[in-house]
């Protein structure tokens, strides 16, 4: 496969998608790596194009990946390196970046899980990133992100998910506190965490469906969704440290979530 120089259009158009206006004009976001682009096509996302060097045509797994986008009827375009480096958003990139249709993540819940995870305010991409890839091993039904989060196709976001976003879903912009009141209307439980929780581990009579909600590291969760709360939590600390990072704190709590759950 002979390598091509991108035209200056066409590395406009690959380039706007690393903004967010771009990105939504033109309804496509960028996916970058090997295992990521490896993990949208397991996860059957609406993967459109997919861009990679010449050198990853000539490696096995690089020839996989091209071999499964391939049967999956994806456009594959070998660009040359000056290209791609102009595309990519890292600065020692794999040379493989999928361009996936908007939102990205799947319709509807893979996991009948009983948990709905709230994210208020997170705005370190990293941060959020790593929230998804936890919600994606512990099963989470969806993420709810509240108005204040990091623009969630943004490629940090997408790259530290490491392909979590492919399969739990979320709704963007979210009214939390709306959402609070929802649950508890259908006979739920909420739960934030708080760093001054009453409570430590998992609540005993929390009932599903649940909400579990968490903050970013600066305010926490809101005053007003902790006040609407059932249950504030919190996690103990034996050593010393003011506070444990969000996506930290996150994977903590769902762990002892899935032990509640699994006590039976």
């Amino acid at each position: 496969m002979n390598a091509e120089q991108l035209s200056k259009a066409a590395l406009k158009r690959y380039r706007a998608l690393k903004t967010s206006k771009g990105r939504r004009e033109a309804g496509l976001f960028l996916a970058e790596g090997v295992r990521l682009c490896e993990e949208a096509f397991e996860a059957h996302a609406p993967v459109r194009e997919l861009l990679c060097t010449e050198e990853v045509t000539q490696n096995p797994r690089g020839q996989a990946l091209l071999a499964k986008a391939d049967s999956a009827g994806v456009r594959i375009r070998c660009v040359d390196a000056r290209s791609f480096a102009q595309v990519a958003d890292t600065q020692h990139s794999q040379g493989v970046v999928a361009v996936v249709e908007m939102p990205g993540w799947p319709e509807r819940p893979r996991w009948a899980s009983g948990l709905t995870l709230g994210v208020d305010n997170v705005r370190d991409p990293g941060n959020l990133g790593t929230v998804w890839r936890s919600a994606a091993w512990f099963g989470v039904e969806r993420l709810l992100l509240s108005r204040g989060c990091v623009d969630p196709h943004n490629p940090k976001v997408v790259r530290a998910s490491m392909g979590g976003l492919f399969y739990v879903p979320a709704g963007v912009g979210i009214d939390l506190e709306e959402q609070v009141a929802a649950v508890q209307a259908h006979g739920g439980s909420v739960l934030v965490a708080a760093a001054d929780g009453e409570q430590e581990d998992w609540p005993a009579d929390v009932r599903e469906p649940i909400l579990l909600v968490v903050g970013g590291e600066a305010e926490g969760v809101s005053e007003a969704v902790q006040k609407q709360a059932d249950h504030r939590v919190r996690i103990r600390r034996w050593g010393a440290g003011e506070s444990l990072n969000v996506a930290v704190a996150t994977s903590i709590l769902l762990a002892n979530w899935r032990r509640w759950r699994d006590r039976d």
